[in-house]
């Protein structure tokens, strides 16, 4: 199983770390630019997980929550919104964060990557 991890959330170097630390926690991360591109892969293979901003260009991410879910493959797939600090709206979208989790950015490598190793496990349990 992949997480995909979208570079919409990431500068550079950010992006690289962050890949790292999801790898460090066993997790291969595979990138999508943008939001066509991260459905196109959703498509093609399964994801244990998905990490995606909460603000994507041309399409927010709970209009690419709900399409991905839509996916035979994606409807279980758990999902982590990074949003600012300040930004309530994952929480305000009870429909949406469901089994789903949020994490405020700035956020620690760590954090982003035991988030997203406890939304796996915690699918896993589900099955």
């Amino acid at each position: 199983m992949s997480l995909a991890l979208s570079t919409l959330l990431f500068e550079w170097r950010r992006y690289m770390a962050a890949v790292m630390a999801l790898e460090k926690g066993e997790l291969k991360a595979s990138v999508a630019a943008e939001p066509t591109q991260a459905l196109a892969l959703l498509a093609s293979e399964p994801f244990a997980a998905v990490v995606m901003a909460v603000n994507l260009p041309g399409m927010n991410a709970f209009e690419l929550c709900a399409q991905m879910q839509a996916l035979p493959a994606c409807a279980h797939t758990p999902v982590l919104f990074v949003t600012p600090l300040a930004d309530f709206e994952p929480h305000s979208h009870p429909e949406v964060l469901g089994e789903n989790d949020a994490i405020a950015a700035p956020y620690l490598l760590i954090e982003l990557a035991l988030k997203a190793v406890t939304a796996v496990e915690r699918a896993k349990l589900r099955k």
